[in-house]
C-alpha cells in the first residue's frame, strides 16, 4: 500500500513511439525494510488506468505490476 504525497498533471507525445499519453504523475510514500522511516517514490498513471478518478494527496492506494514490471492495474484503498 502506498499513501500519495502529491500529484502532477502529465500530458505529451512518446518521444519512443510518438503517440500522445495523457494521466497524472502520482508522487507516494511506503514502507521499506531497507530504510529507517519511509521511501518516497513516483508513478505515472495513464487516464485509461486511472478510469476517470483523479488521485489525491491523502489517498492510500495499490499499484500493481505486471511480471514485466509494468503498472497494470490501480485502486484506492479504503
Amino acid at each position: 500500500m502506498y499513501e500519495v504525497i502529491g500529484v502532477r498533471r502529465t500530458a505529451g507525445t512518446s518521444k519512443k513511439t510518438g503517440r500522445p499519453y495523457s494521466g497524472y504523475t502520482v508522487f507516494y510514500t511506503y514502507l521499506d525494510q531497507e530504510v529507517i522511516g519511509v521511501k518516497a517514490d513516483n508513478e505515472f498513471l495513464s487516464d485509461t488506468i486511472l478510469n476517470g478518478y483523479i488521485p489525491k494527496p491523502g489517498d492510500h492506494v495499490d499499484l500493481i505490476y505486471d511480471r514485466n514490471g509494468f503498472l497494470i492495474k490501480f485502486s484506492v484503498v479504503a
